[in-house]
């Protein structure tokens, strides 16, 4: 096996390994969406959201913390007496990124009775963590008795992502300069044909159609 053959299958390999842990991440966070749509029909289903999820979770009334379970304390980097009735603009790297997230979740809620968004967090320690952020009234006929907050973790599934990117990169620049022609295609017509999705320049060169003459024919069509 060759040098570049080697390097291909590890990409492969890693983009691979990088996709699992992204779908086991997803997995976890439609599992979650699961829950809150059961726990939205439930009275009280704060209680319920606090026993059941493991995620972040608290209570906002006017605009403050009002209740913070362990779990969205250790996310954030507090003990609970120093979020406790705290504007929850505390959680926020800036005003105006508080207000904007604000602003998108009560516009969903008046809009569909739950708001959801992703963004970031200030930890006390300064550092930010990417979130997945819910939140939706303890009850939906009266907003001023406040809104549950679930607060999401998705640092390591935004990693995953760049990594995935950069492997995808670094796998599209060893096909684009290795001497080997490659042709990415789907097959169709249950097997007996294929459209072609991609050349790579070496293919170019040994079959002399152009990545722009062959990318959405068929084979059949071109040979």
């Amino acid at each position: 096996m060759s040098d570049e053959e080697k390097t291909r299958e590890g990409l492969i390999t890693e983009i691979e390994e990088l996709r699992r842990q992204c779908s086991s991440l997803e997995d976890a966070i439609n599992a979650q969406r699961a829950g809150w749509s059961f726990c939205m029909h439930r009275e009280p289903f704060v209680q319920c959201v606090f026993r059941e999820l493991p995620t972040g979770t608290g209570l906002i009334a006017d605009a403050v913390i009002k209740e913070a379970d362990s779990a969205l304390c250790s996310l954030l980097g507090y003990v609970q007496e120093e979020l406790l009735n705290q504007k929850w603009s505390i959680l926020y790297d800036s005003e105006t990124d508080y207000e904007c997230v604000g602003e998108e979740l009560y516009r969903q809620i008046r809009g569909y009775g739950t708001g959801m968004i992703e963004t970031v967090m200030q930890r006390r320690d300064g550092f930010i963590r990417n979130v997945l952020v819910t939140l939706y009234p303890v009850y939906p006929d009266d907003h001023l008795r406040g809104f549950t907050l679930i607060v999401r973790d998705i640092t390591e599934w935004k990693k995953s992502e760049k990594q995935i990117q950069e492997s995808d990169n670094r796998y599209a620049a060893l096909i684009e300069n290795i001497d080997t022609g490659v042709a990415v295609y789907d097959a169709v017509d249950d097997g007996r044909d294929f459209i072609f999705k991609a050349l790579n320049p070496a293919a170019e060169r040994i079959v002399h159609i152009t990545g722009s003459q062959a990318i959405g024919k068929t084979l059949l069509t071109l040979f």
